[in-house]
């Protein structure tokens, strides 16, 4: 079945939040509780975007403007979704939003002991701008990430 790969709106947020609170549980790492997620953020509801399959919320990406560029909170997909391209598709959609934005960095945090994600991001061209505690902090260029060449 195909992906329907949606703006993420507050209302949509209500909608999914119990979905997004068992998929972030289930992944580690630090926990989001309910107030994270309808948390409001510069931008956020313009550069955050849902993943469907039929009914179902199976990712999502919740990002928000900063002063360096657009910053990626929180990047989730299903467990029995991933390395289907979908966590790709996300972050080419905020990409999508910088690029409109005309900004220069496309950033997120990622715990260092989740190597997963750490060669996902990797694979897909981001570089690390820091560490600390135990976090590696990475970004791209939006347009690098829309028109690139990687292995993912």
């Amino acid at each position: 079945m195909a992906y329907q790969v949606k703006p993420l709106t507050r209302e949509l947020t209500g909608v999914y939040l119990e979905q997004f609170l068992i998929m972030d549980q289930v992944e580690g790492g630090e926990v989001w509780e309910r107030r994270h997620f309808l948390h409001e953020l510069p931008g956020k509801w313009e550069c955050s975007w849902i993943a469907l399959e039929a009914d179902e919320a199976v990712g999502f990406v919740i990002a928000s403007l900063k002063s360096h560029g657009l910053h990626v909170h929180r990047i989730v997909v299903h467990s029995e979704h991933r390395r289907r391209g979908l966590g790709r598709i996300l972050l080419q959609r905020a990409a999508e939003r910088a690029v409109e934005r005309n900004l220069p960095q496309l950033t997120l945090r990622v715990p260092e002991q989740n190597r997963g994600a750490v060669a996902f991001y990797h694979r897909l061209g981001f570089q690390q701008q820091d560490r600390q505690a135990g976090h590696l902090e990475l970004a791209i260029d939006p347009r690098r990430l829309l028109h690139g060449s990687h292995d993912s």
